[in-house]
């Protein structure tokens, strides 16, 4: 009886082994990795970012893939021409998505006025400028006619930065335009103020705000929103969720793996949610031709962060200095010479906090879907792989450098190939590369235009007032629930 029940257990035993063994190796296996590591690129999705960007101790011992370079096209000539919108109707300018419907803020204090100001000469003046009781037709024929007269984009700058108090004491209401005037001005947009741009005409911008006053603005004294006019760059505004910012593999007090501002909300125009980046109006069309020349080499450029308000630029200097201070190691490589901590953080006003500085990655794009917003199709990237950068996203260390010095154009020996190809496509888009960070690139001009104005970053932006291209109305109802 008792061998009978032993061959009974036995052949059970049998017959249950692939059952168990299949049991214990499901369970054994690891689960699905969001990052996995593939010919030495992080592979994921937008919707699932890394907590750090490409960095591991075995990738150090480890030589990059061999990326081969296509030759990129001529250098693009952006000139004033290219940058103006004319028809959001029919085409998209030098953008993919027209400026109209967009969210704009005030980069510095601007007037608000009731047209757009075209100086003229007394004797050239009309009879009627502005008058309510106009007929549209009549009212557009004299804009158009006043435009045609308009000036040049830099001594437009200066005609907004008139002393209108002496001005006035200059001439009589009677013998220059009557928007020519302090009574022209609506209001004063104070830095920071969100609109939604309604109109465009040349360097104008017609717009709508929270509380429903409409007017017009001069576009290069503002921000735009980037993802509603270059939908295609992959965001990933990581000091808005998850600070990347490190030194020397040290944490930063306070800072790392820390939201240091919020900028994450529901984008109507774009039907999803997606971070706020606001941009200088002129380095938006410099980011746009550097994404482009990406894109024509199967590229993206995924964008970490633009504008930094000014408090949390300071609260990254300070918490830099502690840990300076409190860690040899960091103070010793931030002083490698010829670097300093200054050439890593700058301690005053940077160019973030003037929206005029990107920082940003480059990926091969594996995936991409078509999507629309009104009439307008854009190119909306679903997968892509990261390209081999020297270090980590914001890790701040000498061998981020981009050159072997500050005063030189030689590349650093940490350069790899991929942060050579992501800095030919924004050199060749009029971006100057930062000596000491390979992410970082600054647009001159829109630095000029941004230090002649004061702007100094001192507002946050969290809300925006996007809308689809093609649908957007004068809706004073509108506002009150967006508000």
């Amino acid at each position: 009886m008792m061998k009978k029940i032993m061959l009974v257990l036995m052949l059970t035993a049998l017959i249950l082994a692939p059952v168990i063994n299949f049991g214990i190796n499901y369970m054994d296996e690891p689960p699905p990795e969001i990052h996995t590591s593939i010919n030495n690129y992080y592979v994921y999705t937008p919707e699932n970012f890394p907590p750090e960007n490409y960095s591991s101790e075995e990738d150090e011992t480890t030589s990059p893939p061999e990326i081969i370079i296509p030759p990129l096209p001529e250098p693009i000539h952006i000139t004033l021409e290219s940058l103006l919108f004319y028809n959001p109707s029919m085409e998209s300018g030098r953008l993919e998505l027209p400026v109209v419907g967009a969210t704009g803020w005030a980069a510095t204090y601007i007037p608000l006025l009731r047209l757009p100001y075209l100086p003229v000469t007394v004797n050239e003046a009309p009879e009627n400028t502005y008058n309510d009781d106009l007929q549209e037709h009549e009212y557009n024929e004299q804009l158009d006619e006043y435009y045609e007269r308009s000036e040049t984009y830099d001594e437009l700058d200066e005609v907004l930065s008139i002393d209108y108090e002496q001005f006035d004491e200059e001439y009589t209401e009677s013998e220059y335009d009557t928007y020519d005037t302090p009574s022209a001005i609506i209001e004063t947009l104070p830095p920071g103020t969100a609109f939604v741009i309604l109109d465009t005409h040349n360097e104008w911008w017609n717009v709508q705000l929270p509380h429903g006053a409409t007017g017009w603005v001069i576009s290069s004294m503002c921000f735009i929103n980037l993802p509603d006019v270059i939908p295609s760059i992959v965001y990933n505004i990581s000091n808005a969720h998850f600070s990347l910012l490190r030194s020397s593999g040290f944490d930063i007090p306070n800072i790392s793996g820390h939201m240091l501002y919020n900028a994450w909300a529901f984008n109507e125009r774009l039907g999803r949610q997606e971070f706020i980046v606001p941009a200088l109006y002129h380095t938006s069309h410099r980011l746009f031709a550097a994404q482009q020349a990406a894109l024509r080499q199967g590229d993206t450029i995924v964008v970490y962060e633009v504008f930094r308000p000014h408090a949390t630029q300071q609260s990254t200097v300070s918490n830099l200095q502690y840990l300076i201070r409190q860690n040899e190691i960091v103070e010793a490589a931030l002083n490698t010479p010829p670097w300093s901590p200054n050439w890593f953080i700058s301690h005053g006003t940077s160019n973030h906090q003037r929206g005029a500085a990107i920082d940003a990655s480059l990926a091969r794009v594996t995936q991409y879907e078509l999507r629309f917003t009104g009439d307008f199709a854009y190119r909306h990237i679903t997968g892509f792989t990261m390209h081999h950068m020297p270090t980590a996203m914001h890790e701040l260390h000498p061998s981020a450098a981009t050159f072997t010095g500050p005063r030189t154009n030689i590349p650093a020996d940490t350069m790899t190939e991929g942060a050579l190809l992501l800095q030919r496509y924004f050199t060749q888009a009029g971006f100057n590369p930062l000596a000491s960070e390979w992410w970082h690139f600054d647009d001159p001009i829109g630095i000029s235009i941004a230090r002649g104005h004061n702007m100094l970053g001192n507002f946050n932006t969290e809300t925006i007032y996007s809308v689809i291209p093609a649908t957007y109305y004068y809706d004073y109802d509108y506002w009150q629930d967006h508000s």
